[in-house]
């Protein structure tokens, strides 16, 4: 959903991701680039908001829109109202040829201007760029259904700090056994606003947030000889920030753009 700024409207969360059913390695990877619209939905325009975007769909559908989006609403927090609507994965010149496809069919813009539009109260734009080598991400055990995010803004000057850390505490996940132990997920930096450094792991249920047994921290530590080393490489990581968030999303496959749903 793309120009719904000035003409408007549009997704984290990196599927919010469209993966393939084998987990996603660093050397077939897909492109790097993800676009997500966060839209706020006027209170009590909840059920009008649904059917509107039901609606949408089916006009994106019928005008051929070479995009399978995805939507997740905010089940957290703030995020309550929130939804974002997101496509992964791309890369930076084929958004030139989507622009050429949104320009050839105004039609698709006009109705979400006349009939969505009027129900928000905020519209956001952001870029994703999806930190493949240093992910792992598997749909073997079926559907997702939550998407827990972590968010943290990074300070001023330090964000090779939070990429070395980031990088060998993924390094060690990925070679060590945590990846293979069934566990999942994506980092990715955010484009728009504050700079920020983003997390997603998925959930086929709300029973799933409480893990799988060891926690990553125990992991870590057995991995790196001592729970102190592993302390001092989190303590790294989390120096090179000044705010952190987390809450969790609800995938709502209803709403996706894709033939099949």
């Amino acid at each position: 959903m793309k120009n719904f700024s000035a003409k408007l409207v549009f997704c984290l969360l990196a599927a919010t991701f469209c993966m393939s059913s084998v987990p996603v390695m660093a050397q077939d990877a897909p492109p790097p680039l993800a676009e997500e619209w966060l839209v706020t939905v006027k209170p009590d325009h909840m059920a009008d908001f649904y059917a509107a975007l039901k609606e949408h769909i089916g006009v994106r559908q019928a005008h051929g829109d070479p995009w399978d989006w995805e939507v997740y609403s905010g089940y957290t927090g703030d995020k309550i109202g929130q939804y974002a609507i997101r496509y992964c994965c791309t890369n930076w010149p084929d958004l030139d040829a989507y622009e050429k496809w949104n320009s050839e069919n105004p039609a698709v813009i006009e109705h979400w201007m006349a009939k969505v539009h009027p129900l928000l109260e905020k519209t956001e734009h952001y870029y994703n760029i999806v930190d493949w080598a240093n992910s792992h991400w598997s749909s073997d055990e079926g559907t997702y259904r939550y998407i827990s995010v972590d968010e943290w803004t990074i300070k001023g000057g330090h964000e090779a700090q939070l990429t070395a850390a980031r990088k060998e505490m993924s390094q060690i996940a990925l070679n060590q056994g945590w990846s293979a132990a069934g566990n999942s997920w994506v980092w990715f930096n955010q484009i728009g606003g504050e700079a920020k450094l983003l997390i997603a792991i998925p959930h086929k249920n709300l029973a799933g947030m409480a893990g799988k047994g060891e926690s990553f921290g125990d992991f870590l530590g057995k991995q790196l000889g001592s729970t102190q080393a592993a302390v001092e490489l989190m303590q790294e990581f989390s120096s090179a920030t000044w705010q952190h968030e987390s809450n969790i999303w609800v995938y709502h496959p209803e709403f996706s753009t894709a033939d099949d749903n």
